[in-house]
């Protein structure tokens, strides 16, 4: 009888003339789904064979959600464990088998905080107390934890735990299930990441130090430069002003012959847009170094234009040039 139910799950009824206790204690290891002793009427026979049936629907279906949840057991990848209300072991998927170092015939019935064992005594104090106030429903909710674990092997594993309960009814739990995973490599990377950000965090220090010495060095180079401007535009201001005052006189002189008066009006001119470019250099030396400041105000665009051809007037009759500008006066503000 029991190798017919556990090869091919069919239900097992006795039907006998014998009620001895011998006899009923070896049927009843084969778990059978019923127990008929003659004389029997065909009322109690028929409900002895539709609850065997019945009972036999309901063991398959329980069977095939004990297959899905050991293959999803398999399947996942973290540690899986769970233990009874004496926090003993239960069963345990092969991946917890694989990160412990340790098979399941070693540890079933053994206390999980033999097994399970963190390198810190406090985080072990921690987790046995949490479960323990887990089984006595005493905490609420999931509770989480992140060490390094103790290995049979002289391996580093730092893990994160997740403990969750498992509820008869409302108010009475079985025992607790145990989430686990190996979060070394992650752990490793975190500690690289940090470290590439500090060294990342030094060079921008490194670098901003060498820019902010850069830039003090172009500001007192630049401070030099125009210094130096300075004092080289008044050296050569001051022996321009001479020779611009006599090519003057020799232009203005009536005994001089036009050759001479020709010679002094080109040194003239030469010496006169030599000062312009040394006034401009030192203009633009004292504009780069903050010397001159600019102010706003608001003008007439009109008065400007007429001020700038009242400036360059003199200097276009000179050269038989006429110079004008058209405009149209309603289109420009005033």
């Amino acid at each position: 009888a029991q190798t017919i139910k556990a090869d091919y799950q069919i239900p097992v009824i006795y039907l006998t003339a014998y009620s001895d206790h011998e006899r009923i204690e070896r049927a009843r290891v084969t778990d059978p789904y019923g127990y008929l002793v003659k004389p029997f009427d065909e009322r109690e026979l028929k409900t002895t064979v539709a609850m065997a049936l019945s009972k036999s629907v309901n063991d398959r279906a329980i069977r095939e959600g004990r297959r899905w949840a050991h293959a999803i057991l398999n399947a996942i990848e973290d540690g899986i464990i769970t233990i009874d209300q004496g926090a003993r072991i239960r069963d345990m998927n092969p991946k917890s088998e694989e990160l412990l170092a340790s098979s399941f015939a070693n540890s079933k019935n053994k206390l999980i905080t033999d097994v399970l064992i963190f390198d810190e005594a406090a985080l072990q104090a921690e987790l046995n107390q949490t479960i323990h106030f887990m089984l006595q429903l005493k905490k609420s909710g999931e509770q989480r934890f992140s060490g390094r674990l103790k290995l049979p092997t002289e391996k580093e594993m730092q893990i994160e735990l997740n403990l969750s309960r498992i509820y008869y009814d409302e108010n009475n739990i079985v025992g607790v299930v145990l989430a686990f995973r190996d979060i070394t490599l992650q752990q490793q990377a975190q500690r690289k990441l940090e470290t590439y950000n500090h060294e990342l965090e030094q060079k921008v220090d490194e670098r901003t130090a060498d820019l902010l010495l850069a830039t003090k060095q172009a500001e007192a180079a630049n401070v030099a430069k125009s210094q130096f401007l300075a004092n080289i535009s008044h050296e050569l201001i001051t022996p321009l002003n001479p020779a611009l005052g006599f090519a003057q006189i020799l232009m203005l002189d009536r005994s001089a012959s036009e050759t001479q008066k020709n010679y002094a009006s080109e040194i003239y001119q030469s010496c006169n847009v030599l000062l312009l470019k040394i006034k401009d250099l030192v203009a633009l030396s004292r504009l780069e170094s903050g010397g001159i400041k600019t102010n706003l105000e608001v003008i007439s665009p009109l008065a400007l234009i007429d001020s700038t051809l009242n400036i360059f007037q003199p200097k276009a009759l000179e050269k038989s040039l006429l110079l004008a500008a058209e405009y149209d006066a309603e289109s420009i503000p005033e």
